[in-house]
């Protein structure tokens, strides 16, 4: 009686699904591929799997520029002023630098978090200043992302645990992505200027 789906005649497809098992089948399957399968589809459509396949094909290269541009640009706001700390593996003096050489030759990903200084208001001001990065909260994108942790994806979380996860008020996410790296260097300068900007008139 729970499963009358299975148990009864189905008028649609003609056929009791659950009689399926006395012939060794699943009366289950066979009634997701009847119904789901017809009704849903299972054939992925020509232009989405031509995407995926170009997608899988062309991945190491995105990722080998990803990275290394990630890696550059994490370099350069390491002499940034208005920074407290960037948050990249390839950084000298970090504890997991010797971890990433000898586990990661190739490069680190695109993903790397920086603190600024001013705090939250000083990201906020930082990000309403990028004009190339796209705010948004997930990572690994063919463009340039930025996020502010604390008051998003973390922001579930006790502020001892957001410290304890690294995540300060002035912690803000970078995913970086295919765009030109001077492009993405100049348009980070703009976001810091505007951080600068904002903890001077903190300070005033």
């Amino acid at each position: 009686e729970r499963w009358r789906r299975l148990t009864e005649p189905n008028a649609r497809f003609g056929v009791t699904f659950a009689t399926e098992y006395e012939r060794g089948g699943s009366g289950l399957l066979g009634y997701a591929r009847a119904k789901y399968v017809t009704d849903l589809g299972s054939t992925l459509p020509a232009p989405s799997a031509q995407q995926v396949l170009i997608g899988i094909e062309t991945l190491d290269l995105r990722m080998q520029r990803i990275s290394e541009h990630a890696t550059a640009l994490a370099a350069r706001l390491h002499e940034a002023p208005g920074i407290r700390q960037v948050s990249h593996p390839r950084i000298p003096g970090r504890a997991d630098t010797v971890l990433a050489e000898r586990d990661f030759p190739r490069g680190t990903a695109g993903v790397f978090s920086i603190d600024l200084v001013g705090g939250e208001e000083a990201a906020a001001a930082f990000c309403d200043a990028l004009q190339l990065f796209a705010i948004a909260v997930n990572i690994g994108d063919a463009r340039s992302l930025v996020c502010h942790p604390a008051s998003t994806t973390h922001a579930h979380l006790s502020e001892a645990q957001r410290a304890a996860c690294g995540v300060g008020p002035g912690t803000v996410r970078l995913s970086i992505g295919l765009e030109d790296i001077e492009d993405l260097a100049a348009d980070l300068s703009r976001g810091l200027a505007a951080a600068q900007r904002n903890a001077v008139r903190l300070v005033v």
